[in-house]
Formats: structure tokens, sequence, C-alpha cells
């Protein structure tokens, strides 16, 4: 399952830290791996804060360690916790071994594998989903990487977060969960007690400079003045801005705009509500 399901499965109902022996944390999304590890960690030692149990580094872990930490049995709780960080070169060291275990792991031990990639039609990776959980840990996008911010800024901030702000948030700063969560984190001391996060509030905090020119380049586009529009461009290929990226950030903005003509025509609804639908930002709607 991806590590968004996990964790609301756990938030929902937490499995008892007795049901897991085993657990892959697997992609390259640090922010997730993050979250699900210290939710496991809450499960199993609750909310004390100094017991995390045993942490290695898949460079120089050695098995035989391990393997021995799992089976001992702790004295401050009913689970050993062992967390092996960046376990690619453990795993790929120590598969014979870990598929040896898996078909009868330690009672009482939980291993988690912090790992970047693990197909998951390997022998290793059926064996951990039939034993504990195999979690993707993977870049989310569109409409899941919007609820997924949406739910963040809301649980952790208690702020209010549009589809529209999500959209924006994505296209300025890509998919990348750490540089958004600490996006988030600065908009939402930021905005102080308003309930919400704007549009025009992510603009100004993590534009800058280079996202107001880059808006007046659409602006100028859009409402005929090409002139304009290619001094904007030009400022902003010169400051390093990549081509691609503000050809890409183009076709993100026009895209609704045809589409709303597109629903406008087959569909015979207003112009107006036909860019609603097609989700162009409140600051443009009156300008089409």
């Amino acid at each position: 399952m991806h590590a968004t399901e996990f964790l609301n499965q756990q938030l929902k109902s937490p499995s008892q830290p007795e049901s897991f022996s085993i657990v892959a944390c697997v992609g390259k999304q640090r922010a997730l791996k993050r979250q699900v590890m210290q939710s496991i960690r809450r499960h199993v030692f609750g909310d004390d804060d100094q017991e995390q149990g045993s942490l290695y580094n898949g460079s120089n872990a050695d098995w035989r360690g391990i393997h021995d930490e799992l089976k001992t049995v702790s004295m401050w709780s009913s689970v050993r916790l062992v967390v092996v960080e960046d376990s690619d070169p453990f795993v790929s060291a120590f598969r014979s071994q870990l598929e040896a275990y898996m078909e009868q792991p330690a009672k009482g031990g939980l291993l988690i594998l912090d790992v970047q990639t693990m197909p998951a039609n390997t022998r290793l990776a059926k064996l951990i989903k039939e034993k504990g959980d195999y979690i993707e840990c993977s870049e989310l996008s569109g409409q899941a990487l919007a609820k997924y911010l949406s739910d963040h800024a809301q649980q952790a901030y208690r702020k209010k977060l549009s589809r529209s702000a999500c959209e924006l948030l994505e296209q300025l700063l890509g998919t990348d969960l750490g540089l958004l969560e600490s996006e988030l984190s600065k908009l939402a001391s930021y905005v102080g007690e308003q309930s919400e996060i704007s549009v025009e509030d992510i603009r100004t905090m993590v534009g800058g400079w280079k996202t107001e020119t880059t808006w007046a380049m659409l602006d100028s586009a859009r409402d005929g003045r090409p002139g304009h529009a290619l001094d904007c461009f030009d400022q902003l290929t010169i400051s390093g801005e990549a081509s691609q990226k503000l050809l890409g950030g183009m076709v993100f903005v026009f895209r609704k705009y045809a589409a709303a003509a597109s629903l406008a025509v087959q569909e015979n609804i207003p112009l107006s509500a036909a860019i609603k639908q097609a989700g162009v930002f409140p600051r443009d709607q009156h300008n089409v």
C-alpha cells in the first residue's frame, strides 16, 4: 500500500505492534518515510520520546548483529524495534538471510527497512507483504498530492488549503514532499491567525519576483500583449530559469483556458461557469 493509505489507516484504526514483524518503507520520499516510522514508533512506545528502538546504517550493518537484536527481549516494551536506514546495501548483501528469517521471524521483533528500491514481485517483497507491511513511499502528483497537502495543512497547522493553492505549490516547487512540507510550515507562520493559506499568500511567500514576472508574462500573453510577454520571458531566462520549465508552466495555465472553451462549446454553458469548472485560478477568472 502507499504510505498515505497506511497513515490514514493508523490514524483511524491503529494496528497493534504485535501484528508486525517487518515493515519495508520503499521509495525516495523521505518525508513519507519519516511519518511512517514516527507512526509505528508511537504505537510501539506510546508518547515516550526517549525510547526510539535500535538504529543501524545499512552501509555497515551486519546481519548477525541485527538478528541477535531482533531476538533479544526488550526490557521496556513488548516489541524490540530495529530500524535499518538506507538499507539498500544491507538488503543486497543479506537477501537470503532476510528471506529465511521471514519464514520464521523472531517473536516480539519488529524490523523496519528504509530502502529506495525493492521490486514488489521479488520473493523478499512478497514475504514482507505476507508477514508485515510493504509501504510505498513514492512521489505523489495531481489529485493525490493535492489531497495530501490539504490534509497535512489541516492536521499539522489547522489551515485550509484549496485545490488551486495545492496546484500552485506543485507548479512552483515540484513534488518533493520534504520541500513542500517545509514551505507549508513557513506559510502557516506567515498567515498567522488566518484560517486559510490562499493562492496570493503562496505567490507572495514562495514565488518571489520570478513568480511575479512569470504571472506578468502569462497575463500579457493572455491579454494579447506578446511584446511584454517576450520581455518577461527574456528576464526569466537571463536569471537562469530553464526554458522547458517556463514553457511547462505556460502549458499548465493555458490548458485550463482551452478546457474552459471546450466545455463552453460542447456543454453549451456560460464561459464564466466553464472557466470555474476548468480550475482557472480565482484571481484570473474575471480577466477572461
